[in-house]
């Protein structure tokens, strides 16, 4: 899988993640908390993690290290809160989930590509106009 699908798919299953502990900060471990991850991607994960950071959707108390690759007090910012609590123009009709909630389900469901997709369109369409 080239790497852009890969930021996508651990981004949404670190927003998921964050998102289903909000607002208590969590620690993060690529090798502990995402052991179906492949050595050789770990580089990838923990960039999406720190590209997640530095673009304002989480925040860290501590951030991963090339010796320690574990983050500390992550936790949604303002941003990363209202992105996740958005309601998706093609869901308002009916019965609406916001993002955070359908990204969850489609994580905890296997479907990270799914969810992957759905992070690329919410940060693109969304964040951008938070900023």
């Amino acid at each position: 899988m080239a790497n852009p699908e890969l930021f996508r798919e651990y981004a949404a299953q670190v927003l998921a993640r964050v998102y289903a502990q909000h607002p208590v900060g969590i620690a993060i471990s690529v090798a502990e908390d995402y052991p179906e991850i492949e050595p050789k991607n770990h580089e990838i994960f923990l960039c999406t993690v720190g590209w997640l950071i530095t673009n304002g959707f989480l925040d860290a108390d501590t951030v991963a290290t090339r010796v320690d690759k574990n983050f500390h007090g992550v936790c949604l910012t303002l941003r990363g809160l209202s992105v996740l609590d958005a309601v998706p123009a093609e869901l308002q009709e009916g019965k609406p989930s916001t993002l955070g909630q359908i990204l969850r389900r489609k994580v905890e469901e296997g479907a990270a590509a799914v969810a992957g997709e759905m992070v690329k369109k919410a940060l693109i369409e969304l964040g951008s106009r938070l900023s």
